[in-house]
C-alpha cells in the first residue's frame, strides 16, 4: 500500500566529461563537458555545478579516471578527490588514487602510466539551493609523476 501525501518528484542531475585529457590541478574544480538528465535541480558546465532545487536527503556519485605518469625517481604519487557542497568539502566523500613507492626497471628512464578510477557514493542532506561540485584536494608526488583525468561523472538523486 502506498503511504497517503503528495506523490514523490523525481529529483536528478548529472554532468559528465569526455576523454579528453585534462591536468589534474591541486585544490581544482572537475571540469564537466556535458550534462545529463535532470529534474528539479539546475546543471551548470560554466561552474562545474549542480544546485538542487528541494530540500532533502541526497545521493552524491561520482567516477573520475585518472591517469599518473611515473618514472623510476617517482617514490609516492597521489591524487584524491572530493564533492564539495557550497564550496565546502565533504569529508565522507574523500577517495584517492594512491601509488606508493615501487621499483621500476627504466629503459631511458621511460615512463609507466598507471591508471585508476576513484568513485564514491554518499548520502547526505541538502537543502534548496546547494551546489554540489567535484574538486581535487591534493595533488602530491615525491617523483617526476604527471597526473590527468578524464571521463569525470557527478550525479546527484534525491532519495528522501
Amino acid at each position: 500500500m502506498v503511504p497517503p501525501g503528495p506523490p514523490f518528484k523525481p529529483v536528478y542531475g548529472s554532468l559528465y566529461g569526455d576523454d579528453s585529457s585534462i591536468p589534474v590541478t591541486p585544490n581544482g574544480i572537475v571540469d564537466f563537458k556535458m550534462t545529463g538528465p535532470s529534474s528539479g535541480t539546475i546543471l551548470d558546465l560554466a561552474t562545474n555545478t549542480i544546485t538542487v532545487l528541494s530540500t532533502g536527503v541526497y545521493s552524491i556519485e561520482f567516477s573520475i579516471v585518472i591517469a599518473i605518469a611515473v618514472n623510476a625517481s617517482a617514490q609516492s604519487e597521489v591524487v584524491t578527490v572530493i564533492a564539495n557542497v557550497n564550496g565546502v568539502d565533504d569529508l565522507t566523500s574523500f577517495a584517492a588514487f594512491i601509488i606508493n613507492p615501487f621499483i621500476i626497471n627504466p629503459i631511458d628512464n621511460a615512463f609507466l602510466t598507471i591508471v585508476s578510477t576513484p568513485s564514491k557514493t554518499i548520502q547526505r542532506n541538502l537543502n534548496a539551493g546547494d551546489q554540489v561540485s567535484l574538486r581535487f584536494t591534493s595533488v602530491a608526488g615525491g617523483g617526476s609523476g604527471v597526473s590527468v583525468y578524464d571521463n569525470p561523472s557527478l550525479v546527484v538523486t534525491k532519495i528522501a
